[in-house]
């Protein structure tokens, strides 16, 4: 892994990734993840400036979605501030200027200290495998999932709160694909359909979220409530304790028929 530190030029104070606080996050674990000098991973060298990674690796130490990872990268990409490199096994982001911006030369209007090289800086940089520091980080990390700050609050006015970690990580992936708003308003609407609705009856946020209901026809709900329907299945009639003696002899003789 890399070590020492690096540099961060008053430019970024004028880039669109400073008014971006995923972005910016982004672009500075870019920036301490990079080879300070030239090593090699699987067989493949890895030149200063650049750092090899594997999407899933990434996202989870980052606490966030591989989707959302790509489109942050590709921002940035976008942005002239890295080039990507897919691979088959894993992908390699190279910092575009590493030298421009990291070199260690005493310039006009830069820090007049220098970084002293430590026997463990001078060693050739390797990185670890992609699936070991998967395995690290799910040691070292707590089993609580990191949901974002917009997942919470739409988690908190939903109608039913059950299973509220598995809850977050659906409302997250949701985010990928609708904006806080549309969820927001997409609950709001949900809930007051359902606001007569018993708790047994509601979906779970899951569902609700992985099933990408936010897209149904919202006034359906509305239709459903004010009709008296339930939106879950309805109850069979053992669940509404409507069987008695005389209606089981009934199915029998309709399925098997009289004897």
């Amino acid at each position: 892994m890399p070590v020492g530190w690096v540099k961060i030029h008053r430019k970024l104070l004028d880039s669109e990734t400073i008014h971006d606080d995923w972005l910016c996050r982004l672009w500075i674990v870019c920036l301490l993840k990079a080879n300070s000098k030239p090593g090699r991973f699987k067989g493949q060298a890895i030149e200063k400036g650049s750092f090899a990674f594997s999407y899933r690796v990434l996202s989870e130490y980052l606490g966030v979605s591989k989707n959302r990872l790509k489109r942050g990268l590709k921002k940035l990409e976008n942005a002239g501030q890295i080039s990507l490199k897919a691979g088959r096994d894993f992908s390699v982001v190279t910092l575009c200027n590493w030298e421009t911006y990291q070199s260690r030369e005493i310039e006009s209007g830069t820090p007049t200290d220098t970084q002293v090289d430590t026997p463990t800086d001078t060693q050739t940089e390797t990185q670890v495998d992609p699936e070991q520091e998967r395995k690290n980080i799910r040691k070292k990390e707590s089993k609580t999932y990191k949901a974002s700050e917009a997942a919470v609050r739409i988690y908190e006015i939903y109608p039913r709160q059950v299973k509220k970690e598995a809850g977050l990580k659906a409302i997250d992936k949701a985010l990928c694909f609708a904006d806080e708003e549309t969820l927001t308003k997409a609950v709001q609407t949900f809930a007051a359909a359902n606001a007569k609705t018993e708790k047994r009856y509601i979906p779970h946020p899951t569902t609700f979220f992985n099933e990408k209901r936010w897209l149904d026809d919202w006034d359906s709900w509305a239709d459903k409530t004010s009709s008296g329907e339930n939106y879950a299945r309805p109850q069979t009639k053992a669940q509404q304790g409507r069987y008695t003696n005389e209606s089981i002899d009934s199915d029998i003789q309709r399925i098997f028929g009289s004897t």
